[in-house]
C-alpha cells in the first residue's frame, strides 16, 4: 500500500518544504523581473536562471556585508533599494562622499 511506503506525516513535511520554494522562486522572479524567459532552448533557460540566482544571491550577501557594517539586522534592508543602490554604483562609480567618510 502506498501509505505504508510514503508515510503521510512526510508526505506534508516534504510538500511544506516544496512549498517553501515555490515562494521563494516566486520572491526571485518577481524582484528580478524573471517571470518570463526570452530563450529557445531548455539549456539557455538554465543559463539565464543559473545567472538570476547568482545575482540574487550576490545582492544577498552584499545586504548583509552592509547590515554589518551598519550594525543594523541584515531584515532591515530592503532588498529592492539595495539592488537600486547597487545598479547605481555599477553605472556610476562608487559616490565621492564613501571615500571622504573613510578619512574620518
Amino acid at each position: 500500500m502506498d501509505s505504508e511506503k510514503y508515510p503521510i506525516e512526510e508526505l506534508v513535511e516534504l510538500y511544506g518544504l516544496r512549498w517553501q520554494c515555490e515562494v521563494d522562486y516566486r520572491h526571485i522572479k518577481t524582484t528580478l523581473k524573471m517571470e518570463d524567459f526570452d530563450v529557445k532552448t531548455p539549456e539557455m533557460f538554465r543559463k539565464e536562471l543559473a545567472v538570476g540566482l547568482l545575482t540574487y544571491n550576490l545582492i544577498c550577501a552584499l545586504i548583509v556585508k552592509g547590515a554589518i557594517v551598519a550594525g543594523v539586522p541584515p531584515q532591515q534592508l530592503i532588498f529592492s533599494s539595495c539592488t537600486i543602490r547597487l545598479l547605481d554604483v555599477l553605472h556610476s562609480g562608487v559616490p565621492f562622499w564613501v571615500y571622504e567618510s573613510n578619512k574620518l
